[in-house]
C-alpha cells in the first residue's frame, strides 16, 4: 500500500485492478472509478462500467454530491492517422461535495496518480460541463502530436 501526505492509503487492490484495467487486449472495463473509505483512511474501487459504456455513459455515473477519481480508456479518431486509445485520468470535485472529502481528495490525487501507471491525460472537473468530451478529444489529440 501506498500513502499520502493527507494519511491515506492506496490500496494494493486499486493498484492491481488498474494495472489489469491497462492490458487492452483483456480488458473488460471502460473505467474505473475509485473512492474513499467509509473511515476515509483508504481509496478503494467504487465501480466499475463495461467496454461497451462511452464517455457520456462515464459522466453520468459520475455522483453529483460526492468525489471520484476515475482511469477512463478514451477511445477517438484522430482524422486520417485512426482510432487511439488514451488512459484519462479524472479527479471529480462537485461543488456540492462535502468539504472535508474535497480536501481529502484534493491532498490525496497526486498520490493516486503516481500509483496508477500509464495515465496519459489528466482532468479535474467541479461540474458536467469540464467533463465534456470535447475537452477530452481536445487533450487527446494535443498529446498525440
Amino acid at each position: 500500500m501506498a500513502n499520502s501526505a493527507s494519511g491515506i492509503q492506496i490500496t494494493t487492490d486499486v493498484i492491481n485492478q488498474h494495472n489489469s484495467f491497462r492490458q487492452r487486449n483483456t480488458n473488460q472495463n471502460r473505467y474505473i472509478m475509485y473512492k474513499l473509505s467509509d473511515d476515509f483512511t483508504e481509496v478503494v474501487v467504487a465501480e466499475k462500467g463495461p467496454t461497451s459504456h462511452n464517455w457520456s455513459d462515464f459522466v453520468s455515473a459520475l455522483p453529483k454530491d460526492h468525489c471520484r477519481y476515475a482511469t477512463v480508456l478514451y477511445e477517438y479518431q484522430k482524422g486520417n492517422d485512426g482510432e487511439r486509445a488514451k488512459i484519462v485520468f479524472v479527479l471529480w470535485t462537485p461543488d456540492n461535495a462535502p468539504s472535508k472529502e474535497k480536501m481529502l481528495f484534493a491532498s490525496t490525487k497526486n498520490t493516486v496518480k503516481q500509483n496508477l501507471q500509464g495515465i496519459n491525460i489528466a482532468i479535474q472537473a467541479t461540474d458536467i460541463d469540464e467533463a465534456e468530451e470535447d475537452i477530452v478529444k481536445e487533450k487527446c489529440n494535443k498529446f498525440s502530436r
